[in-house]
This record gives C-alpha cells, structure tokens and sequence, in this order.
C-alpha cells in the first residue's frame, strides 16, 4: 500500500479510496472497521506496509483472555444505568421495549443473532446491542462505566 494511502487511511482524511485497476484493493473498508473500533471506545491503526504484507493494530478495550458467564438479569442488576433486553426472548423484549418507551435509561439489547438484518433493526430501537453469551468482563466496558458515572 502506498505510503499516501496508509497516512489517509489513519489519519481519516478521506472518506472512500477506491481501488483501479493497477492496484488490488487500497483499504477502502477500513475507514467503517475504524469507525466500528473507535465507537467502541479502540482504536485500528496501520503501522507499516510493504510488499510482504501490512501490519495493523487493534485495540480494544476491556479484551480479557478468559471471561466470567454472567446472566441477563445479573447484568442489568450491575448496570443501574441501562436497560437490558434479551433480543431471543421476543415477546418479553417487545413489551419490555414498548414500556420502556417514555424513560430515559438507554437500552441494551442481548442476542445470539449476528446478522446484518438483526444489527439494522436493533440500531434503530437501541443504545447498545451485546452479542451473547454476556459475561461479567462486559461491565469494565469504557462506554457502560462512562455511561453510569454521568447518571
């Protein structure tokens, strides 16, 4: 990857590269995957590049190599701040969702799905969405701790 392509790509200051027909691929999809990783409180970074390879770096926060199981009602029990919803339980979220309309508590919604269609909706009735199983690990979370100490 040329050298102008990894400082645009770090430092976000295009918003689209797109790839012609002398170069394969120039890292058009790394600006989303960065926007994903910063939104989550990380950061995505391209240290080096050459013709053997680039070198990328992600960090995340509050990436453990073990994790301790947690149940939904533990979580939401820890999380005073938030609502948690278990997305699976459909007719428990629905109405849990439809009461929880005039509060103020953002909400996280739990779910096994990972798909495109479930991350569309949720986006569009959620705060947060966790990807299940949750784990106790989750509350050391920088955008839930942050969230419960403003309130």
């Amino acid at each position: 990857m040329p050298g102008e392509v990894v400082t645009a790509l770090n430092d976000g200051t295009v918003t689209r590269l797109r790839a012609n027909e002398t170069m394969q691929g120039t890292g058009s999809g790394f600006g989303a995957a960065k926007k994903i990783i910063e939104t989550l409180c990380g950061s995505l970074e391209i240290l080096s590049s050459s013709t053997s390879g680039t070198e990328v770096r992600i960090m995340l926060p509050a990436a453990f190599a073990k994790v301790t199981p947690m149940s939904a009602e533990e979580l939401e029990h820890n999380l005073p701040a938030w609502t948690v919803l278990d997305f699976d339980q459909r007719p428990a979220f629905e109405a849990r969702l439809s009461a929880h309309q005039n509060r103020a508590q953002p909400i996280i919604a739990l779910t096994y799905d990972d798909t495109t269609v479930t991350r569309g909706r949720l986006s569009q009735l959620v705060e947060m969405m966790a990807i299940k199983p949750t784990c106790h690990e989750l509350l050391q979370h920088p955008l839930l701790v942050a969230r419960s100490e403003q309130l």
